[in-house]
């Protein structure tokens, strides 16, 4: 594999593993410590649209990264594809998608909701986005194990 592939290659695995990292640490570690330290459901809410304001640019940049790599890997694939590498891919593809699709459903159109949400009804947004969360990092753990699938 020649330098510049290699270099594609890294970028495509450090946007992965740091997507990975960020959404595993915000719902393993800053939601449920936060939660903790706050008494009134309405201050953790405002606590959480603070640390996320702007995040989401920043989300979709990391996917459409993973994507633009990922594209360029496979058009620049150094060997004859077979079938598990095509089926892998494919695979991979579907997965980033829906990861994304979940994404934006999330911003667009969970958060608004959540933002505008009665007192009472906080506790169901907050469940929906930990789905949401949980969801994302085992779509981003399974293109982790596809990639290692499709490279033997």
């Amino acid at each position: 594999m020649n330098a510049w592939l290699a270099g594609i290659r890294f970028v495509h695995i450090v946007a992965s593993a740091g997507l990975f990292g960020a959404m595993g640490y915000s719902i393993g570690v800053v939601q449920p410590r936060a939660r903790r330290f706050f008494e009134k459901p309405a201050d953790f809410e405002e606590f959480t649209a603070f640390i996320s304001h702007g995040a989401r640019w920043k989300m979709i940049g990391t996917l459409a990264l993973i994507a633009l790599t990922g594209a360029l890997l496979v058009i620049f694939h150094p060997h004859e594809a077979d079938h598990r590498w095509l089926v892998s891919i494919a695979a991979k593809i579907i997965i980033l998608l829906i990861a994304t699709l979940l994404f934006c459903y999330a911003s667009w159109r969970l958060w608004p909701a959540r933002i505008f949400a009665s007192r009472e009804g906080i506790p169901h947004f907050q469940r929906r986005f930990r789905l949401v969360g949980y969801t994302m990092i085992t779509m981003v753990v399974l293109e982790f194990v596809l990639a290692a699938v499709a490279h033997g």
